[in-house]
C-alpha cells in the first residue's frame, strides 16, 4: 500500500506497519493521560495537598498573583472591587500538578474567570494528598476571605 503526502512524496507503508504507529501513538497519549487525570478526586484526605511554604505560601501567592489580578480588572471597569474571593476548586493529581481548576465564586465575569484558571494552573510543585500512605488526587479548595482594597492617591 501506498500513501501519498505532500511534495509528492510517497511512503511505502503496510497495514502491519500503520497498526503499530496507531498503536504507539494511542500508548503514548492513555500514559499522558493516565498521569494527568485521576478516576477519584477525594474531597477529604488523611494528609491534604499542600503548596510550599504551607498557608503562607498560599496568602503569597494570593498577594502576588491572584488580588492584582481582580484589581486589574475591576480598575479597567471603573468598579469597586468585590470584598472577598469565595474560592476556586483546584485538582490536583497524585504527581502534584494541578490538572483543573473551577472558579466556585458566582461573582467572578467570564474573562476574570478564565484568566484566574490559567493563573491556577500555572501553580507548580504542590505535595500531593496521601491517603493510606499512598500519593492520591484530590481537591483543595482556594478562598481569600478579606481582601482589602487601598484607594491609589
Amino acid at each position: 500500500m501506498w500513501i501519498m503526502e505532500s511534495c509528492n512524496l510517497a511512503y511505502p507503508l503496510t497495514m502491519k506497519s500503520l497498526l503499530a504507529t496507531c498503536l504507539l501513538l494511542s500508548g503514548v497519549q492513555m500514559g499522558a493521560f493516565c498521569q494527568s487525570r485521576c478516576a477519584t478526586y477525594y474531597s477529604f484526605t488523611e494528609v491534604a495537598p499542600a503548596y510550599p511554604g504551607g498557608d503562607e505560601g498560599i496568602m503569597k501567592h494570593a498577594g502576588e498573583k491572584i488580588i492584582p489580578l481582580i484589581s486589574a480588572y475591576y480598575k479597567k471597569i471603573h468598579e469597586y472591587p468585590i470584598p472577598s474571593f469565595r474560592g476556586a476548586t483546584l485538582y490536583i493529581n497524585k504527581q502534584g500538578v494541578v490538572t483543573d481548576v473551577i472558579i466556585t465564586d458566582d461573582r467572578i465575569p467570564g474573562s476574570l474567570r478564565d484568566t484566574l484558571r490559567n493563573e491556577f494552573m500555572k501553580m507548580k510543585r504542590w505535595k500531593p494528598a496521601r491517603q493510606d500512605g499512598q500519593a492520591v488526587c484530590a481537591t483543595y479548595p482556594y478562598t481569600i476571605m478579606c481582601i482589602r482594597w487601598q484607594d491609589e492617591d
